[in-house]
């Protein structure tokens, strides 16, 4: 008889995770965008594109990479580069090298929405708050409530 390989107890089932929102064929390709995080390492770019390079098969539209810079006053510094194709067309080594800081976030593309092109729409996003502060995101998927988000950040002072 055929056995199966032992499942990781705190991973559900496909048919377990009914109750979630999620479009899963099985015959089909799933993935969606790749997003690595690196926190707190030198070199923290460097780590984050190669597992960019990793997880490319998640997203070959697009890649972007932002890096974070904390300075002496606790205010952050981010660079960023993304651009269309692979990672490995989007970032020559000179690229990475310029990243600097401690953490990073890597985002392959695969779109679902926004398009194929429009640089705007590739992540990672970095944005800065009224208050003067940054933000950098990735994330995986649809935003579908992204007006209500910007509505409720803007009351809170974002």
């Amino acid at each position: 008889p055929e056995q199966s390989s032992p499942r990781l107890p705190c991973v559900p089932t496909m048919a377990e995770m009914e109750f979630l929102d999620v479009e899963y064929e099985e015959d089909k390709y799933n993935e969606k965008c790749g997003v690595f995080g690196v926190y707190n390492a030198v070199k923290a770019a460097h780590t984050a594109y190669y597992g960019m390079v990793g997880g490319q098969h998640r997203g070959q539209e697009g890649a972007g990479l932002v890096s974070c810079h904390v300075k002496p006053d606790g205010g952050n510094e981010f660079k960023l580069h993304r651009g269309q194709g692979l990672v490995t067309d989007v970032f020559k080594p000179e690229d990475v090298k310029e990243l600097d800081g401690l953490h990073a976030i890597g985002h392959t593309r695969y779109s679902t929405a926004g398009g194929k092109t429009a640089l705007e729409g590739f992540q990672p996003f970095c944005v800065r708050y009224r208050s003067g502060k940054n933000l950098a995101l990735a994330h995986n998927g649809n935003l579908s409530n992204a007006a209500e988000l910007r509505s409720f950040f803007q009351t809170q002072g974002v």
